[in-house]
């Protein structure tokens, strides 16, 4: 996988050109606590299957997904030159992606493991997949969430907090 897949996205985006093409009802990873979650020993039964996760511990809901297309731009360097985003219409969130090879072949399929966190209130992704489709590998990849560090809410800050001195003044050195 790239570095910038992770979470969905997570690179230049000047390196591409992106394109709203609609939005469309599909089947995508929502409230995945079950896989997000998965603790003990049973660990190694999460890839119980050759090239894609447990579908036991897998929730598949049916939503409402704005499709983005980023094409490479003339000049640019990357593996993909074609991506394709579906972004969740209630949180603006990256649930999957397809990444497309020179030859215009899917290359990657990603899913975000995606759930509600209900104390902080927010949608989250602490784990995602990235299918490596002609190998038939599957990575898995998560923030420290096994053991219960997690996203945390901050109390709400006033404008002048995040003012560039201000911010510059709690930096640790």
């Amino acid at each position: 996988m790239t570095y910038d897949e992770t979470f969905g996205f997570n690179g230049d985006r000047i390196r591409h050109t992106f394109h709203l093409l609609g939005k469309k009802e599909m089947y995508v990873p929502y409230s995945t606590y079950r896989m997000s979650f998965y603790l003990g020993d049973k660990k190694a039964n999460m890839y119980q299957h050759k090239g894609y996760a447990n579908p036991d511990l897998y929730r598949w809901e049916l939503h409402r997904v704005w499709i983005v297309e980023a094409r490479l731009r003339p000049g640019k360097r990357h593996i993909y030159p074609r991506r394709t985003f579906y972004v969740d219409e209630d949180s603006w969130s990256i649930l999957s992606n397809d990444n497309y090879d020179a030859q215009g072949k899917m290359f990657h399929a990603n899913f975000m493991n995606f759930f509600q966190c209900y104390d902080i209130l927010t949608p989250y992704s602490y784990t995602f997949f990235v299918h490596n489709l002609p190998s038939q590998v599957l990575a898995h990849a998560y923030n420290n969430c096994f053991k219960g560090a997690y996203v945390k809410a901050m109390p709400e800050q006033s404008d002048a907090f995040w003012s560039p001195d201000n911010l510059a003044g709690k930096g640790l050195r």
